[in-house]
C-alpha cells in the first residue's frame, strides 16, 4: 500500500514540476542598429508579457563596454525578474538616459557602482566569446538549447519557437497569446499629410493662368497679325466687286471717248458690211 501511495504522489507532483520548469534563453544583440532597437521596443516586451514567468534570459551585447558594461550590471541585479529586464531595455531602446531608466527599479546603487568598476571587462570578453562561438552576423539572435538560432523572425514565430519547449504543459501565453500590436511608423503619417494639399491644386492653377493671360494681352502673338491682314485683303476685293455689280455706271459728259484701236475697227467693219459698201 505504501508503494502505491508513493507512485500516486509522484504522478501528482510531476505536472507541477514540468509546468514550472524555466527555460534558459540567450539573446545576442547590438543596440546600435534599428532592428535591435525595434526588438527591445516591441518584440521582447510582448514575449515577456506572454511567457515571461517561464523563461530566464541571458544577454550579451556587442557594442562598446562603455554602454554594455553598465547595462549588464543593471540586468544582473534584475536576473530573477524578466519583466523588469524588459522594462529597462525598452527604456534604453527609446533613447532615454540610463539614470532615468533605473529610477523606478529596485537596485542596489552601491553594488551597481562596484559592478561597473570591476566587471565591465569580464562582460565584454564574455560577449565576444559568445558571438564567435555561435558565429552571429545579424542581430538580434535568440539561442535556445538544442534548437536552431532564431534571427530575423517575426514576433509570432519567436514565440512559437519558445513554446516548443513545452510540448505538454504549455504556458497560458503559448495557448492563448496576447495579440502583437506594433506601433505605427512615422512615414505613414507623412504620406497622409502629403495627400491633403490636393484639393488646393486647382486654385494654384488659376493663379498661374492669370499672369499668363496678362502677358498675352501685353505682348500679342506674332501669328495673330498676319491672320488679320489676310482677312482684310480677302474682304477688300470682294466688297469692290459687289459694289460695282450692284451700282449702274453713268456716263460722264465731260469725258472724251477713246479712239478705237485697229483690231476694234476691223471687228466693227466685219459686223457692219452693208455700211462699208454704201461708202
Amino acid at each position: 500500500m505504501s508503494f502505491q501511495g508513493l507512485v500516486i504522489v509522484i504522478f501528482i507532483i510531476t505536472p507541477f514540476i514540468t509546468s514550472n520548469f524555466i527555460q534558459p534563453i540567450t539573446i545576442l544583440s547590438d543596440l546600435t542598429n534599428d532592428k535591435d532597437i525595434q526588438f527591445f521596443k516591441e518584440t521582447l516586451p510582448w514575449i515577456v508579457d506572454n511567457v515571461g514567468s517561464d523563461i530566464n534570459i541571458f544577454y550579451h551585447f556587442k557594442d562598446s563596454g562603455k554602454n554594455s558594461g553598465p547595462r549588464k550590471c543593471v540586468l544582473s541585479q534584475l536576473a530573477m525578474n524578466t519583466y523588469l529586464q524588459a522594462t529597462f531595455l525598452n527604456c534604453e531602446a527609446n533613447g532615454k538616459p540610463r539614470s532615468e531608466c533605473i529610477k523606478s527599479l529596485p537596485l542596489n546603487l552601491r553594488a551597481l557602482n562596484n559592478c561597473i568598476k570591476l566587471k565591465v571587462n569580464r562582460f565584454v570578453k564574455a560577449a565576444d566569446r559568445n558571438f564567435r562561438r555561435y558565429k552571429i552576423n545579424t542581430t538580434p539572435a535568440l539561442i535556445l538549447p538544442g534548437r536552431p538560432i532564431i534571427s530575423n523572425e517575426k514576433p509570432e514565430d519567436i514565440l512559437k519557437g519558445i513554446c516548443l519547449f513545452y510540448p505538454r504543459n504549455k504556458p497560458i501565453g503559448c495557448v492563448n497569446p496576447k495579440p502583437f500590436l506594433p506601433t505605427k511608423k512615422p512615414h505613414i503619417e507623412k504620406e497622409s499629410t502629403s495627400e491633403k494639399p490636393k484639393p488646393n491644386q486647382p486654385e494654384e492653377n488659376k493663379s498661374t493662368k492669370e499672369p499668363l493671360e496678362e502677358k498675352e494681352k501685353a505682348y500679342p502673338k506674332e501669328s495673330e497679325g498676319p491672320k488679320e491682314e489676310t482677312k482684310n485683303e480677302d474682304k477688300g476685293p470682294s466688297t469692290i466687286k459687289e459694289s460695282s455689280a450692284q451700282r449702274p455706271v453713268t456716263p460722264n459728259p465731260n469725258e472724251v471717248p477713246e479712239e478705237p484701236t485697229g483690231q476694234e475697227k476691223n471687228q466693227a467693219s466685219d459686223k457692219n458690211p452693208i455700211k462699208q459698201k454704201d461708202n
